[in-house]
């Protein structure tokens, strides 16, 4: 091989592993099963429609999603002619991903599949307001971001619940979703140019990068008063997970006591040897760590902490709730605690939109056994919930057009959102993050909830603990 390939390959790795780290540390990804799926064949990633529109959803009578009753069904909605992309017939919906990337394939298909389970379940009812919805497929193929572009911008009324990895690639440069002004509600925001250009999405779950949840923070003031006083940070030496390294240092000297961060120890997202990492946090006397990054290196980090005999707690982001996390790191020393905007699977029977998620799921297997369950799903889905609300407004006012305009302003109409109780409380038209939090834990080769006991004065009806101080805090990271 020629030193320019060697070079290119491990560019390309460098890459991967950056994204992999990035998105993860992001958005909540925690998945029931495999984290490595496998991608379906026969799809193009150049705007044609595949696998969508299967007869594998639940039946009409099965009305309620949640909290919510049904908005899908029949009615007399009508597509803005200008807007319409394919054509007025049909809503035909974009949904970013990058299943066909070379270097992880699968990545994002459960956006992919999430979509199409609701659409089914939708259209098997009627679809919205009467018209059908076709899924078309925007695969960015991880580094081909650019390349869907002119299909979102033509093809598509709006995009919704996808993502792109490198999701900064839709709004900068040209083509660009902002230069056609495209209607984006996606399942989650990666970087910081995607979160900043509020002016062409919607997210289902906001995730503002200069307004940070803050109610695991509240919890660990309470809990860990001690050992918050000295925080070692172990983070991955990449811009992309330096950046999210930034923002919890920022959210933590915005709380001040009992927080105090020490050492901030950096490591390879690559070959890492993490018994170094790990006796680097020994060496610093904290008394509390955090690991941001992926949840395999993440794993193997509790697992050189067990082995060097360091018995002190780890706080994450959602990311961590991964079985990923547990091949390499069941049975801690010291306690994990991740926090999640969402009910955990492990208490699905509690909550009847995670019954109703899995259900739908459940039925899109049998239309596509490589279908993948996992909790940026849930996010895909209440995206989808949110819009067809919106869009359904949009059918039945006067003239039954649903425009892009019309979807925007009902958005802000609903206010507060937490897809029929898939996940907590945020404000989609404000952008305005979720205030609660759920906690979890390793327990022993399993995950379970740390906080709040449920029915418990730290808890609300729904199980989360929303503290009146401090539950967001606004920052300013570059």
């Amino acid at each position: 091989m020629s030193r320019a390939s060697k070079s290119n390959r491990t560019a390309r790795s460098t890459l991967l592993l950056a994204m992999v780290s990035l998105l993860l540390v992001a958005v909540s990804c925690g998945a029931k099963g495999s984290s490595m799926p496998e991608v379906a064949g026969g799809t193009d990633a150049a705007g044609q429609s595949a696998d969508g529109g299967g007869s594998g959803g639940a039946n009409a009578e099965d009305a309620n999603f949640g909290s919510i009753e049904s908005p899908c069904g029949p009615g007399e909605g009508k597509v803005e002619e200008s807007e319409a992309g394919q054509g007025t017939d049909k809503l035909y919906i974009g949904v970013a991903n990058d299943r066909g990337a070379d270097v992880r394939p699968g990545l994002l298909r459960e956006l992919w599949d999430a979509s199409n389970a609701y659409v089914d379940w939708c259209n098997a009812q009627g679809g919205i307001a009467g018209l059908q919805i076709e899924t078309v497929d925007l695969d960015g193929k991880l580094f081909e971001v650019k390349q869907f572009i002119p299909a979102a911008c033509d093809d598509v009324f709006a995009m919704v619940g996808g993502g792109s990895t490198f999701d900064d690639l839709q709004v900068e440069g040209s083509p660009s979703l902002k230069e056609c002004g495209q209607l984006d509600m996606p399942g989650f925001t990666v970087t910081k140019a995607k979160a900043d250009a509020t002016d062409t999405y919607i997210a289902a779950v906001p995730n503002p990068a200069n307004v940070r949840p803050a109610s695991l923070f509240s919890y660990l003031a309470k809990a860990y008063p001690k050992e918050s006083g000295d925080i070692s940070i172990a983070y991955g030496d990449l811009d992309s997970i330096r950046f999210v390294k930034d923002q919890t240092v920022a959210v933590l000297e915005k709380l001040g006591k009992p927080f105090k961060v020490g050492d901030e120890v950096a490591y390879a997202v690559q070959g890492q040897d993490f018994k170094l990492t790990s006796q680097s946090v020994k060496g610093s006397g904290a008394t509390m760590t955090s690991f941001i990054g992926e949840p395999g290196n993440s794993g193997l980090f509790l697992s050189s902490l067990k082995e060097d005999g360091v018995d002190i707690p780890m706080f994450a982001e959602a990311n961590q709730y991964d079985p990923v996390l547990l091949e390499k790191g069941s049975n801690p020393l010291g306690d994990v605690l991740i926090r999640i905007p969402h009910p955990p699977f492990e208490e699905a029977d509690d909550y009847p939109a995670i019954q109703k998620f899995e259900e739908l799921m459940d039925a899109r297997k049998e239309v596509d056994p490589k279908a993948k369950t996992a909790a940026l799903g849930i996010q895909s889905m209440s995206s989808w919930l949110l819009f067809t609300e919106a869009a359904t407004a949009c059918a039945e006012s006067d003239d039954h057009i649903i425009s892009r305009e019309c979807v925007r302003k009902e958005v802000e109409n609903i206010g507060e959102w937490t897809g029929g109780g898939l996940h907590s409380p945020g404000n989609p038209g404000k952008n305005t993050p979720s205030e609660c939090v759920i906690v979890m834990t390793i327990d022993g080769d399993k995950f379970a909830r740390k906080f709040p006991e449920v029915g418990s004065k730290d808890a609300n009806e729904d199980g989360y603990y929303c503290p009146e101080k401090n539950s967001t805090v606004e920052i300013d990271v570059d």
